[in-house]
């Protein structure tokens, strides 16, 4: 793919000074597409010249414990109202009838 490039010693390579930097400053016209601008500041607020209102935020807190209830506090086996799933008589729908 390609070779080894060969190890130099620190007096082969060039020296701050040796490397050749282009200007970055254009001389000459400029030019530009945008309007000039009258006002460089507009009249909006700077940090900390504002306040921010407080909200309460409902939500679940991941890793919250759950509170300890004792056995006496929790439901019985007996006490759930279960619906039943089995109706009877005629049954309709508003839907149309498929194939």
């Amino acid at each position: 793919m390609g070779e080894k490039l060969k190890e130099r010693t620190p007096d082969e390579l060039p020296g701050p000074g040796n490397y050749d930097m282009k200007s970055k400053i254009q001389e000459g016209p400029q030019y530009s597409m945008y309007t000039r601008r009258d006002d460089k500041y507009n009249d909006n607020p700077g940090p900390g010249q504002y306040e921010t209102p407080q909200q309460k935020v409902k939500g679940v807190k991941i890793g919250e414990k759950l509170k300890d209830r004792d056995a006496e506090d929790l439901p019985g086996p007996g006490n759930y109202d279960l619906k039943s799933k089995i109706q009877e008589g005629p049954q309709y729908s508003m839907y149309a009838k498929r194939d």
